[in-house]
Parts: structure tokens; sequence; C-alpha cells
């Protein structure tokens, strides 16, 4: 018998991948209507017992896209607030959808920083130590090691893990002084609903 168990890092988990695998499923998506094509109109064998190397360029095209679309929800909730900050003329619920992209974003941090900087090599402190300031400055090492070090451990992790569950317990109070973010709960709790 199997026992079910629902944690923080389940939910956080499904959330996660919810708003990760995007592009992937756009992409295969489109390479089964291509291999549908070349099975249907050119005769093609397209088993992957006789395609080994194209199941690994796909692995490798699958993990690029999600690296870069997890890269372009980060910068796209900076640029959010950016332009929320810079312009003159905002609408009402500007403020309420900065919000909402920052809390998809910070649900994405975590397996973007992973794919960018987790899985490389990382330099020793002996070596981080070594180096002046100047060299830190401009050494892409020391960078994605401070990155590391910043966005993968466990501390910013349990805070990302909690922010989903706190926001839906905070956004009905903010309903109240900011009436757009209603329309964002909802939203928000049906994507919810379909993720889990």
């Amino acid at each position: 018998m199997q026992v079910i168990f629902l944690s923080m890092d389940s939910v956080w988990r499904s959330t996660q991948s919810f708003y990760v695998a995007a592009p992937v499923q756009v992409y295969s998506i489109i390479k089964a209507v291509e291999d549908y094509v070349r099975y249907h109109f050119y005769g093609e064998d397209i088993t992957f017992q006789r395609a080994s190397e194209t199941r690994h360029l796909r692995a490798e095209m699958s993990i690029t896209l999600i690296k870069f679309w997890t890269l372009l929800l980060l910068v796209g909730a900076v640029g959010a607030w950016v332009h929320y900050a810079m312009a003159v003329r905002v609408g009402n619920g500007a403020l309420a959808s900065c919000i909402v992209v920052t809390l998809i974003a910070l649900d994405c941090l975590h397996p973007c920083a992973y794919l960018w900087v987790g899985q490389a090599k990382q330099m020793t402190d002996q070596q981080a130590q070594s180096l002046s300031w100047l060299q830190a400055c401009f050494s892409l090492a020391w960078w994605s090691r401070w990155l590391a070090d910043m966005v993968l451990n466990r501390t910013m992790t349990r805070i990302i893990k909690w922010l989903g569950p706190i926001s839906f317990v905070v956004l009905p109070f903010v309903i109240l002084v900011m009436p757009y973010m209603g329309i964002n709960l909802a939203f928000m709790m049906l994507l919810g609903a379909t993720a889990t």
C-alpha cells in the first residue's frame, strides 16, 4: 500500500514544474508533429531505438529551453518593476501585476540558478580567497560561485518555498486595499488547482 504525503516541497515543486515546463511542452508538440510528418509522408523510421542521437539532441535542447525560459521570467520580473518605477502613467492593476510576476519569478529562481551555475564546476574556498577584489569582479567562476551560494542554500530555499502559500493567506487582505489583486488571486488559484 502506498501512502501519499503532501508536503510544502511537493506543492512548491509542482508549482515550479507548471511554470518551468511550458516551453518543453510546446517543444514536444512541435517535435511530435515533425516526427508524424516524417513517418507519414516520407516513411522514415522514427522509433527511438534507431535514433539515440536524436534523443540526446532533444534532451540538450529541452535543457537549453528551460535555462533561457527561466532566465526570461526572472529578467521579465525585473523589467516589469523597472517599467513600473519609471512609468509616468500606469494603470490601476500595474502594481498587482508586478507582484504576481515577482511571485512567478521567485518560483523559477531556484531552477534557473541550478541550471546556470549549479552543475558547473565551482571554484574552491582557497581559490576564491586567493583572488584580489579586482580579479574577483572579472572572474566568471567567482560570480557563479557567489550566485550559487546566494540562491542554492537551505535558507533561501525555505523562504521561496513558503512565499507562495503565504501569498494565498495575505492576498485576501491585500484585496481590501488593492482590488485588482482579486483578479490575479482568482487566476493564481485556478493555476494552482491545475498544477497540483
